[in-house]
């Protein structure tokens, strides 16, 4: 499996989710979140 990391500082999450997969024509998404209290907002 070929992965990058990618980041992108915008106001708004959602639209900036969808402006990076629009502009590097990805295919397929994984998105985890954190299991530990210590790393949540």
């Amino acid at each position: 499996v070929s992965a990058e990391a990618r980041w992108i500082e915008m106001s708004d999450i959602g639209k900036g989710i969808v402006e990076l997969i629009e502009q590097h024509a990805v295919e397929k998404l994984v998105m985890g979140g954190a299991a530990d209290e210590h790393y949540t907002e």
